[in-house]
């Protein structure tokens, strides 16, 4: 099994959301998608803010893209199963402005009782003071590959899987004790193709 784990670590190789602010009129509220339109949203960002943005899925296969102003992709991610889970991206704007954030289907045809859940929130201080104190702890390692210290902080993250007792407490080992411990080589991964923690434990579920 631990095989099969790595092949899914390489191919696909969570911020996770701790005390945060939500600044999204939708957040939670469940819509009707059938994938026949694109939905979007205009969102004014601010400079400096990290911001993260979670759409829940089920029935239906999306895609979450978030564009400039000029109508540039600035990022995309499409990693959840198209049953049920979440797609996440992550964003810090170096400008005040407005992004529009788009939800489109890519399931090969509608989907009558697709349902998504939108979620936009800010990163608090404490939670960004942390990542920043595990980068420093972590910044000896940083010259290594992702298939080498990555993968380690993977198996140590799996191994303390054993004693959690919810959903959510699954996520949060994964994102504190992999994601958040992150070296350079990853991050530079996850800027192309962003994954987050539900997406880990999604996929060791399938395989335990």
């Amino acid at each position: 099994m631990r095989k099969i784990l790595s092949m899914i670590f390489i191919a696909a190789s969570i911020q996770f959301a701790f005390a945060q602010e939500k600044i999204f009129a939708p957040n939670g509220k469940i819509i009707n998608f059938d994938g026949r339109e694109e939905v979007n949203y205009i969102l004014n960002l601010k400079k400096g803010n990290t911001y993260l943005f979670s759409v829940y899925q089920e029935n239906i296969d999306v895609e979450v893209i978030l564009m400039s102003e000029e109508n540039i992709k600035i990022i995309s991610t499409d990693l959840a199963d198209g049953n049920k889970g979440f797609d996440k991206l992550e964003y810090t704007p170096n400008e005040d402005n407005a992004y529009r954030l788009v939800i489109k289907s890519v399931s090969p045809a509608f989907v009558p009782n697709g349902i998504i859940k939108i979620n936009v929130k800010k990163l608090g201080k404490k939670d960004i003071a942390k990542r920043k104190r595990i980068e420093e702890e972590l910044i000896s390692e940083d010259n290594k590959t992702i298939t080498t210290i990555d993968i380690q902080h993977f198996w140590e993250a799996f191994d303390k899987l054993g004693n959690s007792k919810t959903y959510q407490d699954s996520v949060n080992i994964i994102q504190e004790h992999y994601l958040d411990r992150s070296t350079n080589g990853l991050k530079e991964f996850q800027k192309v193709r962003y994954f987050s923690a539900e997406f880990f434990v999604e996929r060791i579920k399938k395989y335990n």
